[in-house]
């Protein structure tokens, strides 16, 4: 893996969201014998010359580092700390711009109010801006990424998703899942049959995406996988039911929010996975195996 991951950034809040972020930069570090960088962006600064002395707080900066180092797991190895000022989502992907970052790890947002996980503004930002693929981490880390779902629409951007894939996880069983909708049906009379020639069209065109994709040595660790189906309840029901790790999904840098390329948000996706996400688009894959 030191071929092809370098430098990994995690992008932390300092909330316990971001625990099992941290653990897992850890040992992806550890595991690819990479750089780890640990950022912090505080809020843009207030004014308290005017306010009580007990208002005061210390240096922030200060403050945000040493929380930092206390967090960290004994075996961490060396790491970076960085204490920065502004906009997250923009510092964020200047930093890893600027250092060459690979991968960028981040905890995931929760409404509280609902209950329930959701894509928060600055991971949507944070994942148009950046140049590296975005790892969203929902789950404690309690082994290495076995179980890799890439979702794909077989066309050149998905492909490329399809490569970072297989390099950032070489010893993971891949599925590759494609969503799709029969078109036309309701309206004809010989539904099943309509269904079932379609199927087969789509099983032609993901066997040849596979194979102009992947050398024939990465293709033997790769499961197609057609859904005739909605995107996102497909995507959970398989990923319950056969422990995937990790969903890797591609967007779009431009357009709508994260417009997902099976039709959906990733907003949508994400609340729906029960696993780790990777966003990336085609042009945040740093790889050199890719």
């Amino acid at each position: 893996m030191t071929e092809t991951t370098r430098h990994i950034l995690l992008a932390t809040d300092l909330s316990a969201r971001c625990d099992r972020a941290l653990d897992r930069a850890v040992w992806l570090a550890r595991d690819w014998n990479a750089r780890l960088t640990i950022l912090h962006v505080l809020e843009p600064e207030r004014d308290m010359a005017e306010a009580p002395r007990w208002q005061r707080p210390g240096d922030p900066q200060t403050l945000a580092a040493q929380a930092l180092e206390a967090d960290l797991p004994p075996d961490a190895g060396p790491v970076t700390i960085i204490v920065d000022r502004g906009d997250a989502a923009e510092i964020t992907a200047g930093i890893a711009r600027d250092q060459g970052c690979d991968l960028i790890v981040t905890g995931l947002a929760r409404n509280e109010a609902l209950g329930r996980f959701r894509l928060g503004g600055t991971v949507e930002r944070l994942a148009r801006l950046s140049p590296a693929p975005v790892l969203v981490v929902r789950c404690r880390p309690r082994h290495d990424y076995n179980h890799v779902l890439v979702a794909t629409d077989l066309g050149e951007g998905s492909a490329q998703v399809l490569r970072t894939s297989a390099a950032l996880f070489p010893q993971a069983d891949l599925t590759l899942f494609h969503a799709y909708r029969t078109p036309f049906a309701g309206l004809v009379a010989n539904e099943p049959r309509l269904r079932a020639d379609y199927a087969q069209a789509m099983t032609t065109d993901l066997d040849r995406f596979l194979r102009d994709t992947l050398p024939p040595q990465q293709q033997a660790r790769v499961r197609p996988l057609l859904v005739d189906g909605e995107p996102a309840q497909s995507l959970r029901d398989y990923a319950l039911a056969e422990g995937v790790d990790l969903a890797v999904i591609g967007a779009p840098r431009h357009g709508p929010v994260l417009t997902f390329l099976l039709g959906s948000t990733a907003g949508s996706i994400l609340e729906a996975a029960p696993c780790d996400m990777l966003l990336t688009t085609a042009t945040s894959v740093t790889t050199d195996g890719a």
